[in-house]
């Protein structure tokens, strides 16, 4: 039996050499893999940048429409309220009309044929 020790211990020693340079084929396959991975989420990710990036030029667009209308509704409140001041005043000025002042008014204004 001793006789076999070195041959058994030399199979055993040649099985584990094979296991480990097997077990590393698989894991130069299994790190070539995710390298493969990492390549593609990378450029996923330049995709994803790219898209990003003309999200945020027609953002930069949009909000400066909304800053014009914004201002074109300033504009148009302010005119609204000089409108309704010259409204509020008119009609003030015509409620202290009598009836014969209208019809003066009007005479003038459109003739009556008179």
């Amino acid at each position: 039996m001793r006789k076999y020790i070195p041959h058994i211990l030399i199979g055993v020693l040649i099985i584990a050499g094979l296991l480990q340079w097997l077990d590393r084929e698989g894991l130069a396959a299994e790190v070539a893999t995710e390298k493969q991975k990492v390549k593609d989420r990378d450029v996923k990710l330049a995709e994803f940048d790219v898209q990003l990036a003309k999200l945020k030029i027609g953002q930069t667009k949009l909000q400066d429409s909304i800053s014009g209308l914004q201002k074109q509704i300033a504009v148009g409140k302010s005119l609204i309220i000089s409108i309704q001041k010259d409204r509020d005043e008119k009609l003030k000025i015509i409620e202290r009309y009598t009836v014969s002042d209208m019809q003066q008014f009007f005479d003038k204004r459109y003739g009556t044929g008179k």
